[in-house]
């Protein structure tokens, strides 16, 4: 059978509520945000099939994938953080933890950050820099 792919907007966070709160770097959840994620974990029908879990290294990202996939973590799958999957808007919002920081946060949670490196969260002139993903792309899209 073909993979199956489900893709999961993070549920609210702090920078939500309002756009007074764009300024807030990379923001929490909210009480709200973490409900959602509690219904998501009720309500996914694909928790016995689900392999994999990926998600961006934004604190909101990481958070809403641990709450909704609690019963994939506690099987021992982890979250594969994948900085291209972050905003490109340079808002403070929009910009990810330093490495340091998500490493200490993230410490004994099921996250894999390995593919996270110093530097993933800097947006040069208001864009994320490319990665070598989005270079190999961009060969492909030209050839």
């Amino acid at each position: 059978m073909a993979p199956r792919l489900h893709c999961v907007r993070h549920a609210q966070g702090h920078h939500n509520v309002g756009v007074s709160n764009y300024g807030i770097p990379d923001p929490l959840l909210t009480e709200l945000g973490e409900k959602q994620c509690a219904r998501l974990a009720q309500n996914y029908p694909y928790h016995s099939t689900t392999e994999l879990l990926v998600s961006s290294p934004l604190r909101r990202t990481l958070y809403t994938t641990l709450l909704s996939f609690q019963t994939e973590t506690d099987k021992g799958i982890k979250i594969i953080a994948l900085p291209e999957l972050q905003e490109t808007s340079d808002l403070p919002c929009d910009t990810g933890s330093d490495l340091d920081v998500l490493t200490e946060e993230f410490m004994g949670k099921p996250v894999d950050l390995a593919r996270v490196q110093k530097g993933w969260n800097s947006k040069a002139n208001g864009i994320r820099p490319p990665s070598s993903l989005n270079n190999g792309l961009l060969q492909r899209g030209n050839g």
